[in-house]
């Protein structure tokens, strides 16, 4: 049931694709930056760090934000895809065809770890606010009552 239901989606989406090659809308787009475009989405990742991870990949080396930042500005603005990006991009295509696609074989750290991290921030700053709140909430509080302490301290007899 299944394997047919694959194959009739499979059918249905080639034939969608011939008709329709391109989203509404990206039609004025040159095939490089739509290949761009199509592999940041599969990766989920954004386009920057599409180009640090192609240059990462060709070069063998850790890209740094200068080095990068002019090859993506040439793409922002004049659709210029360098080399490097377009073969990278290229791979990302060929694994999402053939359905195996793994975002760590492109260098990608797996969607969970990024999100675990950003939870655990997020904790962090919330518990520190909590903390906070609680000790000067504890110091207003102490300072506000001291005199009814003190009162209690001092041994006050009733006489009749």
């Amino acid at each position: 049931m299944l394997q047919r239901l694959r194959e009739q989606w499979e059918k249905f989406k080639t034939a969608y694709e011939q008709r329709h090659p391109r989203p509404f809308g990206e039609e004025h787009l040159s095939d490089d930056v739509y290949l761009v475009i199509r592999a940041s989405s599969d990766l989920d990742i954004a386009e920057f760090e599409l180009f640090v991870k192609a240059y990462e990949k060709w070069f063998g080396t850790e890209a740094r934000e200068e080095r990068i930042e002019k090859y993506y500005l040439g793409y922002m603005f004049c659709g210029q895809v360098p080399h490097w990006v377009r073969e990278y991009c290229r791979q990302v295509a060929a694994s999402a065809q053939r359905h195996q696609l793994d975002p760590v074989d492109f260098g990608i750290k797996p969607i969970i770890t990024r999100r675990v991290k950003m939870g655990l921030a997020v904790i962090t700053v919330a518990f520190g606010l909590i903390a906070g709140l609680i000790a000067v909430t504890e110091y207003t509080v102490d300072r506000r009552f001291q005199h009814l302490r003190d009162l209690n301290r001092v041994n006050i007899t009733h006489r009749p």
